[in-house]
């Protein structure tokens, strides 16, 4: 399945591949009409490069704290933002993971350096929720989990391109959909709670614009390779 992120006002800004289950994302094209390509960056970023760097689209929603935080309000700080939600069987544990670790090996530079998460299962997602994730991950004071009703933020998603469709209910509707046409039901799968989602992590330099993206695979060094080499620009 391919997943197409979108800029702002709706334009493509990427392409990635989804192996099934949304698992493993890899980074498959950066494409605009010929306007955005990879190219050999001036600052050396180990994620995939974005040429030329994108405003990323402001929004606001709250945080483990239940605290409204909006997206500007980190410029002049290197963001990392990605997208995950708590009950993730799988991507999200492991990025989370190396978010944590990254995060510990920036040492001073953390000061000068954000992480914000946003919820792709924002019905489920509470405060209480994201909260209590960010604690079991020792993430609490580290990064900002924001989350909001699902009205404010399937909206965010859309301007990043990320996917993000509830296995559960995509079932239900499957199997009212066959009972009113009077079709053999589908194989009933697992009640579980998952979400198939796209999983980029976006690098954001201090004035806001999009400098580069990180998949599932991306090392916490490489994470600190691209907050550093940002921060010296």
């Amino acid at each position: 399945m391919t997943k197409t992120i979108t800029r702002n006002r709706g334009r493509p800004i990427g392409m990635y591949l989804v192996a099934a289950g949304g698992v493993v994302l890899v980074l498959a094209g950066l494409i605009v009409s010929g306007a955005v390509r990879f190219s050999r960056p001036k600052t050396e970023l180990a994620g995939a490069t974005i040429d030329p760097p994108f405003p990323a689209p402001n929004f606001e929603l709250h945080d483990q704290f239940d605290q409204p935080v909006s997206l500007s309000s980190f410029k002049g700080k290197v963001v990392a933002l990605t997208f995950l939600y708590t009950n993730c069987p799988d991507a999200c544990p492991i990025i989370t993971e190396k978010l944590h670790q990254g995060y510990d090996q920036l040492g001073p530079d953390t000061s000068k350096f954000a992480i914000v998460a946003v919820t792709v299962d924002p019905a489920r997602d509470t405060v209480a929720q994201v909260r209590s994730y960010s604690v079991q991950k020792d993430m609490l004071n580290k990064w900002h989990f924001l989350t909001g009703p699902v009205a404010d933020v399937r909206p965010i998603l859309a301007l990043y391109g990320v996917d993000a469709v509830n296995a559960d209910a995509e079932a239900a509707a499957a199997k009212a959909t066959s009972v009113a046409l009077a079709l053999p039901s589908p194989t009933s799968l697992p009640i579980n709670g998952t979400v198939d989602h796209a999983s980029p992590t976006f690098i954001l330099d201090p004035a806001g614009r999009g400098r580069a993206i990180l998949d599932i695979n991306f090392a916490p060094s490489d994470l600190v390779q691209d907050v550093r080499a940002l921060l010296a620009e």
